[in-house]
Formats: C-alpha cells, structure tokens, sequence
C-alpha cells in the first residue's frame, strides 16, 4: 500500500513550491466538513503563489473527486466508528430469536437445554466481550502491520510539505473512534511534520469531547507541537483549558463562513411555504458511538408530532440531511409519521442533498429550517435561511447564541412538540428581521475568516505578511 500511493504521489509530482496538506477525519458524506473543505480549497489557491493542495481524510478516492485535489489516506488503522470501512452494512447475523432457517429453528427447538444455555451465555456481558475481542483480533494485528508501512509512507510524504493544516471542524474529539480515532492520527502526523521541520497549523477547530487519558495525552502532544492553533468558538478553549499554552490561542469562525462570497451560497427566501427539516441520528444504537435510545426516540416522536402539525397548516415539508450518517434519522421519523397519521401526508418530500451544491440549490426554496446538527444550523445561516434548532451539544448551543439567536434554539434531552411550535411560531413573525440578522453576522464571519486564509499563507510562505506564531 505506502509503495502504490508513494508512486501515486510521484506520478501527480506534488513536489511544488508551495505544497499544503489539509488534514481532517472526513470520508466525503459530511456536508460541513465538506463546505469547510471547498472553502479551505477556494481560499488558499487565491494566496500569490502557485499552492498546490492534497488532502488527508478518510476516503481518499471519494474526497479526491469531490474536491478535485489529490487525496491520501489519513490512517492505515481499522478503527471502530472512525475508519470507513465500519460504516459499512454488517454482516453479522440477525437476532437469534428470528433464525433465517426453518430447520434452524427446529433443531434449536428439540434441544432446550442447550438453548437455554446459550441465552444465559449470552447474558454475560464478559464474556460476550471477551468473544467480540477475540474477533478483532486478527484485524487488530493486521492493521498494526500497515500501520508500521504507513509510518514510512507519511514521512516521505510529509517531507515534501510547506504546511500541514488541520482543516478545521470537530477535530479535538475521542468520542468518535476512541484514542486511537483521530488523537491518535493528528498525534502520528504532528510528530512527523514537526520532525521534518514542516510548520503545523489547527484552523478553527472546534473541541467536543476528550475522556480518555490515552486520548488526552494524545491531542495534548499534537496541539503543543502546532506552530499555530485557533479555534471556532469559545467553548472549545474552555474544553483546552487544562493545558496552558492553548489559553492564547485565537478564535477564527468556523471556515465554511467563506463560503458567503465568491462562489458562496445564493440568498434564501424565494419559498414561501416550505419548510426543511434536517434530522439527526443523535443516540441511535448502531449510528451514534454513545447510545441514549431513550433520547432519540423522545426526539423522533415529538418531531414527528411537529411535522404532522405544520402538514396540516397546509405547509410543506422539504426533509433533508447534511450527513450521511443521519439518513436512519430519516428513515425512523417517516416511519413515525406514518404510524401516528395510518400513513404520510401530503406535501413531505425527502430530498436528495449528498453535496454542498445540491443543499444549495434547496436553501433558496426554504422559508425556515429545523436542524439539529452543527452545520445543518450554520449551513442554513450561510444560505440566510432562519433556523429552529434542536441543540444535542453545547457547539450547537453557542453558534446560536453567537448568532444572536439563542431563543429559537432548544434542548434535545427536554424536546416537546408544543414547545417548537411556540417557538416555530415567533420564529416566522420574526422572519425578515432575522434573516436581516442572519446576514449581518455571517459577512462579519466571512471576514474573519478570510484574515486566517493570510496567515496561514504567510505561516507556508506563499502570503505577504508573517503570521503571529503561538509560542513565540
């Protein structure tokens, strides 16, 4: 594998005077990572030199035609709930109650001991675990094995750079593959740029959750090794704040803010009686890492409840998702509505919003969004559409406020039906006032976001001017 892809980077002759790496643990199927990508793209080849551009992500081949950038593979590591690969459908048999086979059931059912047996076994959660490692065992050491190639290939890749960046998004974060996820892979690609002499960059990256101590240690050695660190929003320095030298460190918006001009999202406002809802798979078990089956279904049944009440009002219904993770979100509420009303009303249509393009040609139809992760909130805001937000995470929480639009954002833990519509309604007697709002705050953020773009140019001597470098 290193040998192919180090003959892939001759062949593409990425050896230029001003080569950057963007670095960020996306496959192609996130809309916000990939808006903050397009925008990392667009904005670094307007800097006065000849920049060339690669990435490190998580589907290289996906990401690649997207962006139209050569793209490399950010880990060789199989990784539950971090590599792509486990997003694939399972193989795994069904439940053991439901046996694919009438003759599998009969013989279950002449041998009662030994079925009761197993059902006790299974109970043991010990040992059950104990069975599940031993499974992975052999994908474990095998990805070990790669890791050790994959060691040779990116420091001979790292050693034709100018600057790494890590390309904004909910980078500092353990929930999603654990230590060995992404602390583990911005850890190994820090370590290697800093020992070719290559300057590291984190721009505006946002913090979510660091558990582990392995985890902390981790992302602690990546981010104290970076020549320059910014963040999107406060909250994710008050999560850094155990480490000293982050306590400097600048907030820039989050990066897909540029996206407003130069090639950036059209105005909303041309549908006046559509309504999108952008649902997300918050808890569910087998799309969410930390289950809250509870909280999920809670949210399901009361956006269902308010989707229902807005058909009635004789509103339409655009149901969209800027993540591919979340089209079981989907899935799970039309299910919902159609067991409260004996089927679908009229006027809900799911659309299909797999690229940043497609969610733009829709945001001009939309009268209101309702969203609940980040960037099906912040993406809206670009395309000056207002936003009802479910909040499942501070993040949420503090762009809404940093919007000046915390009232028409709620909780998803303490979700009523009765409490969007109220919310809903002063929403839209609001309507031209906040997208007025809207637009005000995110051309302050556009700019903002462009100030970065020189000095990280500067940071890789393709800009004018030398950037502040923490630490200095």
């Amino acid at each position: 594998m290193p040998g192919t892809l180090e003959a892939s980077i001759a062949e593409a002759g990425i050896v230029m005077s001003c080569t950057i790496a963007l670095l960020t643990p996306y496959g192609g199927t996130n809309l916000g990572d990939q808006a903050i990508q397009f925008s990392f793209v667009d904005n670094l080849r307007r800097l006065p030199a000849d920049v060339d551009l690669i990435g490190l992500t998580l589907n290289p081949e996906r990401t690649a035609q997207i962006h139209g950038i050569a793209c490399y593979p950010i880990t060789a590591l199989d990784v539950d709930f971090y590599s792509e690969s486990l997003f694939l459908p399972s193989a795994s048999p069904g439940p053991a109650s439901s046996p694919e086979h009438p003759a599998a059931a009969a013989g279950e059912e002449s041998k009662p001991l030994l079925t009761a047996l197993r059902t006790r076994l299974r109970r043991v959660r010990s040992l059950v675990a104990c069975v599940h490692a031993a499974r992975r065992l052999p994908r474990k050491l095998k990805g070990c094995l790669r890791e050790l190639g994959f060691l040779v290939f990116a420091w001979r890749l790292v050693g034709r750079l100018r600057l790494l960046i890590v390309a904004g998004g909910g980078q500092i974060d353990d929930e999603w593959g654990g230590p060995w996820g992404h602390p583990y892979a911005l850890a190994r690609w820090t370590v290697l740029a800093r020992l070719r002499g290559v300057p590291v960059a984190f721009a505006s990256v946002g913090a979510c959750r660091l558990e582990g101590r392995l985890s902390r240690g981790l992302m602690g050695t990546a981010l104290r090794l970076a020549q320059f660190r910014s963040y999107r929003d406060e909250g994710s320095k008050v999560i850094l704040r155990r480490w000293a030298f982050t306590r400097g460190d600048p907030c820039f918006p989050d990066a897909a803010f540029a996206l407003f001009e130069g090639g950036g999202m059209p105005p909303g406002g041309a549908g006046r009686d559509v309504i999108g809802i952008s649902p997300i798979a918050f808890g569910r078990p087998e799309s969410w890492p930390t289950r809250s089956e509870g909280v999920y279904a809670g949210y399901i049944a009361a956006l269902a409840d308010f989707v229902i009440a807005l058909c009635e009002r004789g509103l339409r219904i655009a149901i969209f998702t800027t993540s591919g993770a979340d089209s079981a979100a989907v899935r799970d509420l039309l299910r919902q509505i159609e067991t409260q009303r004996v089927g679908l009303p009229a006027g809900i249509d799911v659309q299909s919003t797999q690229t940043v393009a497609s969610l733009q040609a829709l945001l001009p139809r939309l009268r209101a969004v309702v969203a609940s992760r980040l960037h099906g909130v912040m993406l809206s805001h670009i395309g000056l559409v207002p936003v009802l937000a479910i909040s499942f995470d501070r993040k949420v929480d503090e762009h809404m406020a940093d919007m000046e639009l915390g009232e028409y954002c709620t909780g998803i833990r303490d979700i009523r039906a009765a409490d969007l519509t109220r919310m809903f309604e002063r929403l839209l007697s609001r309507e031209q006032a906040v997208r007025a709002l809207i637009r005000e705050r995110v051309r302050e953020r556009a700019d903002r976001v462009r100030e970065q773009f020189a000095l990280l140019g500067a940071l890789a001597g393709c800009g004018s001017a030398r950037p502040a470098v923490v630490g200095e």
